[in-house]
Order: C-alpha cells, then sequence, then structure tokens
C-alpha cells in the first residue's frame, strides 16, 4: 500500500482562504505562520497565532490541523521555553473534541505532527533544567499526547493554578482542593447558580479536610503513559527529573478525601472531572 503523503498544506495554497480559525476565513494564516517561522515562538503575535486564532479556549477549527505541522517543524529551533509551550499547545489541539471534524486530506500531515510532538514531549521530560510550572505544564502534555487527555487540564490546574474544582459524587457539593499545600486541602464553594463556578467564594472547612494521598508506586516511570498505568508514569516521571514536590502533589492527585459536607468517600482524580 502507499503511504499517504504528510507534507503540511503549502503556504501558498488557495486552500487557506477556505479554512476557518477563530475570527472567520483563514486566508491569513499563512503569513502569520511565515512570521512565526521567522521570529520564532514568543512574540505576541506567535502567541495571538496559537490561542488566539487556532486553539481559542480550548476550540480549534479547520485551520488548525493545516497549521499544527507548520508550527510542529520548527520547534526544534527554539529556546526550552518555547519548545515546551508548542508541545502544550499540540495536547491543548489533541485533546479537543472538535478533532472529530478533521478533514481527510488534512489528517495524514496533522497525525504526523502530533506523534513528533508526543516524541518531543518525552524528550523534553528528560531536561533537568525545566522549572516546575513548565515541568507540570509539560506532563500533562506528555500524558495528553500519549492517549491520556483527559487529565490535561486536571494536571494543569492541579500542578500549575495552585487549586482544583471538584465535586462529591453523593451530595453534589463542589469543593475547592488548594493544591499548594502537601497533602491537598479542602474548602467548601458556596456556589451560586446564577455566578460562574470561578467567582464563587469559599468556606473554611473546621478541621480541615486533608486529601490521603496515594501510596507511591512500587515500580515508576514505565516506558510511556499508558491509561492503565498512568499514576506509575506521572510520578515517576517527576521523580526522575527531579520534580519532587511536583512527584508528591501526585499522590495527593491520586488520592482520596472525605466530603466536608457528607462525609462520603472521594476518589479526587475522578471527582474533578465532575465539574
Amino acid at each position: 500500500m502507499k503511504n499517504e503523503p504528510t507534507s503540511p498544506l503549502p503556504l501558498d495554497s488557495p486552500r487557506w482562504s477556505a479554512l476557518s480559525h477563530a475570527y472567520g476565513s483563514a486566508k491569513n494564516v499563512p503569513g502569520m505562520l511565515r512570521r512565526f517561522r521567522m521570529d520564532g515562538y514568543g512574540e505576541a503575535s506567535d502567541d495571538d497565532l496559537l490561542w488566539g486564532h487556532l486553539c481559542h479556549q480550548g476550540t480549534i477549527y479547520t485551520a488548525t490541523f493545516a497549521a499544527a505541522p507548520h508550527v510542529m517543524c520548527r520547534v526544534d529551533e527554539q529556546p526550552i521555553e518555547g519548545q515546551v509551550m508548542l508541545v502544550v499547545f499540540m495536547a491543548s489541539v489533541c485533546a479537543s473534541a472538535d478533532t472529530v471534524h478533521l478533514m481527510e486530506d488534512l489528517r495524514p500531515a496533522f497525525e504526523q505532527s502530533l506523534a513528533d510532538a508526543g516524541r518531543k514531549a518525552m524528550e523534553l521530560l528528560q531536561q533537568h533544567r525545566l522549572s516546575d510550572s513548565d515541568f507540570a505544564y509539560l506532563l500533562g502534555a506528555a500524558a495528553a499526547l500519549h492517549g491520556n487527555s483527559d487529565d490535561l487540564h486536571t494536571l494543569e490546574f492541579a500542578l500549575s493554578n495552585g487549586e482544583l474544582n471538584a465535586a462529591c459524587p453523593e451530595c453534589g457539593s463542589q469543593i475547592l482542593f488548594e493544591t499548594e499545600s502537601v497533602p491537598f486541602e479542602a474548602r467548601l464553594l458556596e456556589h451560586d447558580d446564577q455566578k460562574p463556578l470561578m467567582t464563587s467564594p469559599t468556606k473554611p472547612v473546621d478541621p480541615p479536610t486533608v486529601v490521603t494521598p496515594r501510596e507511591p508506586p512500587v515500580q515508576p516511570w514505565p516506558l510511556k503513559p499508558e491509561a492503565s498505568q498512568i499514576y506509575d508514569w506521572l510520578y515517576g516521571a517527576a521523580r526522575r527529573s527531579g520534580h519532587i514536590e511536583i512527584a508528591e502533589k501526585m499522590r495527593s492527585l491520586f488520592g482520596n478525601a472525605t466530603c466536608p459536607k457528607c462525609h462520603a468517600e472521594i476518589d479526587l482524580r475522578a471527582a474533578s472531572k465532575l465539574i
């Protein structure tokens, strides 16, 4: 069987005008990509291209599939922080449910770019000069690019934003877990249905509800982040790279807590996906 071509859509193709991004026709994307490829990641225009036009608040578009291979082809030329952020962008694209709308003729090059991003993520995890913040984003991206997309946003919030929202599966109470502390501590959210969840005030819990961390895995760091061993892999990757606090936070994220309101047992990772 003849292999399908994996070359990106040429930047001079008239096809771009028929594609779309967050603000309409993608006819301006080739020009943005040319500037992106010339300047490298880090300029405001690059950030606008990736997170404004191509992956806007988690939504991706037909132009995203065509642009992703162009984004990945220059990843090695970026500084280490830029490489991490490009991999995170690719993981966010991978995690979007909008990939069901991928056009078949764009599929080979797009899927190749995801595979390249997955390999780059694994390579970058071996770096020992990443900040905790960059490492946390990269860890979630690596998991997503290897088939664990559900954990991407959970990891970003728990490791980088300092808090994680969850819902008790029994009484429905909404709980805010403060992830700066290790183990995590919980606060009840006094939620008003007329206001966004993020603006809801919290109520202290007395005595504080503290997560019971999961025991460290017996054999961490399997070769790939398979779904059945995702905890072992995440914990082991952090330990191996010297990010000990992140490894300890993984124990809380995969641990259990008692609902501050009804006292039901909560699987924290599962409860965070109920929001």
